[in-house]
């Protein structure tokens, strides 16, 4: 099938025209998602700011917090206790030099 020069040079034109405009549009998507998962971060970050008010309202007024706290997983749980070769050794070193009982209540602190 044969196509007129004209149309052919107009279809091609128009095919790069929506292409430039579909390039322009999956930009603008990526600006707005961006845009969307910041105003969902500063939205979390203000529920938390009110929530921790109203609890240290409510405590000034000697009424429990009705905001629960957060969850810790149990991952985050067991890496506060991780122990290091190196920590460890600096324990031991601050036993030999100082004894057990003032690093034990210096930790304490």
């Amino acid at each position: 099938m044969w196509v007129k020069g004209s149309a052919y040079i107009a279809l091609v034109t128009r095919l790069a025209e929506l292409e430039a405009t579909l390039a322009a549009q999956e930009e603008m998507v990526e600006r707005l998602n961006s845009s969307l998962t910041k105003a969902y971060a500063a939205w979390d970050a203000e529920r938390k700011r009110s929530d921790n008010a109203v609890d240290r309202l409510l405590n000034s007024k000697g009424l429990p917090a009705v905001t629960p706290p957060d969850k810790v997983t149990l991952e985050e749980l067991s890496s506060m206790f991780e122990e290091t070769p190196e920590s460890v050794e600096a324990i031991h070193k601050a036993i030999e030099e100082h004894g057990i009982e003032e690093v034990l209540f210096s930790e304490g602190n």
